[in-house]
């Protein structure tokens, strides 16, 4: 299991998985610090190794940092912040030892270790979809009332002006 776990600051343990991708560029304009530098610090090492190793514990203590800062309530709202800021830290942190970061992101949501709260969360999102689809439900209701409220208002104008036309053609027929 590729995921990391991370603590809320009110001690809830979440369980995220990342994606990232990577290459090693060599040195040119955009990329100052490039192969010399990745084989400087990693001696032979393989992209894919320091990715398993040491891009992924990074990763799991700048979202750790994160996270440990904001109570769960804070942390569901906050992914694009959490994903900013792991970004942040981890993508200028191996640009300097020659490695250029392409991808860094959330796969999937939080997933919450306490079964309870996962459940709790889970029924709560459900819960609001089916008060979105209920609220949808009572707006197609209400136009399709107003509409035939509509039709039968048209359909009295039009009684009233045909009637009144029949009179008036009546009454000019009488003079």
């Amino acid at each position: 299991d590729d995921a990391i776990t991370v603590q809320s600051k009110n001690g809830t343990r979440i369980r995220l998985a990342f994606n990232c991708t990577a290459f090693v560029p060599e040195i040119d304009s955009e990329h100052p610090e490039g192969t010399e530098h990745f084989l400087y610090y990693y001696k032979g090492d393989s992209l894919e190794h320091v990715m398993d190793r040491e891009v992924r514990d990074r990763v799991q203590s700048a979202a750790a940092q994160y996270c440990a800062k904001l109570p769960d309530d804070t942390l569901r709202g906050s992914q694009h912040d959490l994903i900013e800021a792991i970004q942040l830290d981890v993508v200028s942190f191996y640009k300097k030892r020659g490695i250029a970061i392409t991808n860094l992101g959330l796969s999937g949501g939080f997933h919450y270790e306490n079964p309870t709260i996962q459940k709790s969360i889970d029924d709560a999102i459900a819960a609001q979809s089916l008060k979105v689809t209920a609220m949808a439900n009572q707006d197609k209701e209400k136009v399709e009332q107003e509409t035939k409220l509509l039709n039968q208002k048209i359909q009295n104008d039009t009684m009233i002006l045909l009637a009144d036309g029949e009179a008036k053609a009546k009454a000019a027929r009488l003079e």
